[in-house]
Order: C-alpha cells, then sequence, then structure tokens
C-alpha cells in the first residue's frame, strides 16, 4: 500500500532485502541517465544506495535502506537535544555541497522526516535522490523549513531548548535563502559552546557557582582597627525540604522561601495531626455539623426537665419582684435582678431542650443543603405522581419517569429499552457488547486477555513505557515495535523496523509499508497476539 510522501507514491519491499520503491508511472526517458549511471556504479557518501527495475516497461527505483532507520521513527526512541539537530542538518547540508561532485543536482534531494535515513549516531545520515526530470519535489528551502518545525515541535515537546533551530527556522523564512547561506548559518552553531546547550536551570547553577567564588575571592576592606562583631548563633532549624544556600539567591527571595517553608511546616503539622486523630475536615466543619444537634453547653435534658427549671426560676423571679415592687429597698433590688438576668440565660442554655420532637424535625429541615452531611431520602409524597401499572408492559413504559435519582445521560442511568430492543429480547437475542465508538485491540499475552482502546493515531506498539501507548513487556519486542495509524481508507499497521517483525493474519509485515486492517484481524508481535475490532 503506498503513500504519497513530498509529492512521491512511496512503498516498501523485501526483496533480499529492505527496500523503499518509488513507483509511480516512471518511464525510462523520464530518468537521467547520467546521474542514474551514476548512483547505480558507485556508492556516494550520504546518498541511498539505488536499484533500477524494469518491469513492463515501467522503471522502479529501489533504495536500499536495509541498515538505516528512518528519522521519523528514529525520533521516536532516541533522545535529540538541540547539538544533535544542529550535526544533523550539518551532515544534511554537506551532502548537497558535495552533489556537485558526483554530477548530481541540490534540488532533486528528499528532505522529509519520512525519506532521511540515520545510522548509529545522528551523523549518519543518508539521502534519497531521484533522478528524474521534472520531479515534483518541493523546494530545499520549504523542505528544510517543514523538517525545521518537526524537529522544533520535538523538542518542545521534550522539554529541550531549541534555541539554534528556531533561529535556522527564522533564517529560512527568508526571502533571498540559499543554500550557500542557510550552510554558513548552520556552521556558525557548529561545534557551539557548551554553555549554548544547557538547560535553564544549570546556566542558574553556574551563574551562583560563580557568584560564590567572586564572593570568596574578594576580601573585606576595615578602615578602622576595630574588630568586627562575631555574627549572632542562629539557632538550627530543621526543615522537611531542603533550604537553599543564601549565597545562591538574593535576600528578598531567601526571606520569601523562609516563609513558604514555614507555611509548609504548619501545613505538614496539621496533616499529621489529622492523621493521628483520625480528623476529617476543617474545625469550622465540625461546628456546622454539630450546632444544628447540640446545645450551646451540651447540656442534653429532656423537655419536660427543662421547663420545670424554667418554671422554678420563673417563680422565683416572679415572687422577688413582687417583693421589691412593695419595698423598693436594695435588699431586694439585687436578688430580683440577679434573678432575672439567670432566668434569661437560662432560656438561652436550654432552647434546645425546650424543643419538642416536631419542632426540631422543622428545624434540622430549614438548614441549607450545603451544610448537611447526611442523604436525606425523599418521602413517597415527594415522588412525581405517576399511575401504578396495570400491567408489566405499562410497567416498562413508565420507567423513564420513575427513574428520580440519575438523569438518563448519566453514564450509570439504566437503559431505558425501545420497543425494537424488547422484540430482540422476547426472540432471544442479546447484544452484549455494542459497536465502539473508537477502534480497540483485544490482546492476549500469556493467556491474559485485555482490551485497549486505540485513542489516538498514531498509536504506538512496543515496550518503551515513555514512547509507546501499548506496552508489552516481553521478551524480543522491540521499544518501538509497530504502529497503528489512521489512513485514507481505513486504519492501518506498519511495522517499524523491528528485531523480531510483526504479523498479520500470520503474514510477516514489511517494515514501513502500509497494510490496511479489517475488523477481526489478528496482528503477531512474537508471543502477543491482537484482535483489531472496530
Amino acid at each position: 500500500m503506498s503513500e504519497e510522501i513530498a509529492g512521491l507514491q512511496v512503498r516498501y519491499i523485501d526483496r533480499g532485502g529492505h527496500y523503499m520503491v518509488i513507483d509511480q508511472g516512471i518511464s525510462r526517458e523520464q530518468l537521467n541517465e547520467l546521474q542514474t549511471q551514476m548512483l547505480t556504479a558507485s556508492t556516494i557518501p550520504g546518498v541511498l544506495p539505488l536499484r533500477i527495475d524494469e518491469i513492463d516497461l515501467q522503471i522502479q527505483l529501489l533504495y536500499d535502506i536495509s541498515t538505516y532507520k528512518m528519522l521519523h521513527y528514529a525520533l521516536q526512541i532516541r533522545r535529540l537535544t538541540d547539538k544533535n539537530a544542529v550535526e544533523l542538518i550539518t551532515r544534511m547540508t554537506d551532502i548537497l555541497s558535495n552533489s556537485v561532485n558526483y554530477l548530481l543536482q541540490e534540488g532533486k534531494y528528499v528532505i522529509h522526516d519520512r525519506m532521511i535515513y540515520v545510522g548509529e549516531n545522528w551523523g549518519d545520515v543518508s539521502l534519497a535522490y531521484v533522478p528524474i526530470h521534472h520531479a515534483a519535489i518541493p523546494s530545499l528551502q520549504n523542505q528544510f523549513k517543514k523538517l525545521l518545525a518537526t524537529l522544533a515541535q520535538y523538542l518542545h515537546n521534550h522539554h529541550e531548548p531549541s534555541e539554534a533551530v528556531k533561529a535556522l527556522q527564522r533564517y529560512c523564512d527568508r526571502s533571498a535563502w540559499t543554500l550557500a547561506g542557510f550552510k554558513e548559518e548552520v556552521a556558525g552553531f557548529q561545534p557551539a559552546p557548551d554553555w549554548f546547550y544547557q538547560s535553564n536551570e544549570n546556566k542558574k547553577a553556574n551563574e551562583s557557582k560563580n557568584k560564590q567564588e567572586i564572593q570568596a575571592d574578594s576580601s573585606p576592606i576595615l578602615t578602622t582597627q576595630t574588630q568586627a562583631p562575631a555574627p549572632e548563633i542562629q539557632p538550627k532549624i530543621e526543615y522537611s525540604q531542603p533550604v537553599p544556600p543564601r549565597s545562591t539567591v538574593d535576600s528578598e527571595d531567601y526571606a520569601k522561601d523562609e516563609s513558604v517553608l514555614a507555611k509548609q511546616l504548619v501545613h505538614d503539622h496539621v496533616e499529621q495531626l489529622r492523621e493521628e486523630s483520625n480528623w476529617k475536615g476543617t474545625w469550622w466543619d465540625e461546628v456546622e455539623e454539630e450546632s444544628p444537634k447540640k446545645s450551646l453547653m451540651n447540656i442534653n435534658l429532656s423537655q419536660k426537665t427543662a421547663k420545670m427549671i424554667i418554671y422554678v426560676l420563673l417563680a422565683v423571679t416572679v415572687v422577688l419582684g413582687a417583693q421589691t415592687a412593695m419595698e423598693p429597698t436594695d435588699l431586694w433590688l439585687y436578688p430580683s435582678s440577679g434573678m432575672l438576668v439567670l432566668l434569661l440565660i437560662s432560656l438561652f442554655v436550654l432552647k434546645d431542650c425546650l424543643l419538642s420532637n416536631k419542632e426540631k424535625t422543622e428545624r434540622e429541615q430549614s438548614i441549607p443543603p450545603s451544610r448537611m452531611n447526611t442523604f436525606i431520602p425523599h418521602e413517597p409524597n415527594d415522588l412525581p405522581n405517576h399511575t401504578e401499572p396495570k400491567n408489566l408492559d405499562s410497567y416498562y413504559d413508565q420507567l423513564g419517569n420513575r427513574t428520580t435519582l440519575l438523569s438518563s445521560s448519566h453514564p450509570m442511568a439504566t437503559t431505558l429499552l425501545d420497543a425494537k430492543s424488547k422484540a430482540e429480547f422476547a426472540q432471544g437475542i442479546v447484544r452484549v457488547n455494542p459497536a465502539p465508538i473508537e477502534p480497540t485491540l483485544e490482546v492476549s499475552t500469556n493467556g491474559r486477555l485485555e482490551i485497549k482502546r486505540i485513542h489516538q493515531t498514531p498509536y504506538l506498539i512496543g515496550r518503551d513505557e515513555t514512547g509507546a501507548n501499548l506496552i508489552i513487556q516481553t521478551q524480543g519486542v522491540s521499544r518501538i515495535h509497530a504502529e497503528v495509524s489512521e489512513g485514507l481508507n481505513g486504519y492501518v499497521i506498519r511495522d517499524l523496523d523491528s528485531k523480531n517483525g510483526t504479523t498479520l493474519n500470520e503474514q510477516t509485515l514489511v517494515p514501513y509499508e502500509s497494510y490496511l486492517l479489517s475488523d477481526g484481524d489478528v496482528i503477531g508481535i512474537v508471543s502477543s497476539k491482537m484482535i483489531f475490532r472496530k
């Protein structure tokens, strides 16, 4: 199954070796005979070995890629830095510049991550040269611009600095772009100083180290012979987190760090108290939970006893008040005033005890729902009015109206069956697994079955825990072994030049070649079997 790359139809075959094939109706007249003889008769450094096959007057260009790795997938299993990217681009510009020595043209190279192949290191690069007259290959400027965008995106996703790649991108945006000027721009970053490729954290560490060395070398100048006072001994504080040295940060930043650490210590201490006392929530939550249930003084008396106490205090207050009215002297005024205050306090303290059970219930129901921590079920009278079903069919017809706790959009809501589903159940037809929204892989490894959703494309399969979407920790599985992606006609699978290969319905796949997947196809990776479902 061929795919279009840089305006060319490309596919992959296994014919005594691994080959990338370009065959889009090429005739003998379209070939540049001189360049073809140069490519097939000699080995040109940095150019993929080329072989010409002619079948039914149609020319096939076969590029030997047996000992190389496609750059697109090499980026997924190797670490690329800004310095490596410069090394890669430098080697490519050297190959293009030296092409004149072999009577080749710069504009017939394909600069695309799926047609660039690398060896063990990033400087070992091989490019594909297309010896066809009037080949519809984009300009070198546009090809480099797209390649640099791919490298910049990779560096961004892996949190790597990309100053050099961004600078080269800006150069490719110029209207007056030339290969010679671009090569000079790349040469300005190769080799680059070590600090250029260091992350921001390392830069700060080096700056702090230099600052410490300068402070250590400088000696203070004293204007008098008076000895400087000895520094005060500060108490040692044990922090749960390491404190940066004072010399690495400014005084204001250091004060902020101490404040943050102090808050962290308080937070850790509170969390420890919570764990030891099994305390859940905050103290104001406890007050809000207990306030509707308990009185102010935690007095729990019956309503009868509370009323008796109030009646006695009221009687004594009335007697003393009457005596004070008849003899308004201090002897009676103070006791009567004290009894009145005592009566008011008692009414406030025993107010909860004086409430009846009905009044308590009404009070609890008046509490806002946000302050209630317990679930109060609806009474039967609160449910919507609906007639009771006379038979089983009418019961199921009104089942949707009787579901009150979960809405129909809730994932745990009971499904309301339609007439067609009821008829299928009556005939014994049960649809256990409805068609999934996304395709899945039924993975069987060592007798264990798992269902994995293909939630994104490309969907990588391998043993790399950071790069693969489906991780198979089986001996013989490559780090990035295979890939499932969505093509024009559906989902396809590719073997990514793995050491032990991939099979589809017991047929070995050619590396990098796309194979269309159908429902029920069996994918084999070492001892694991996967059934594709869509």
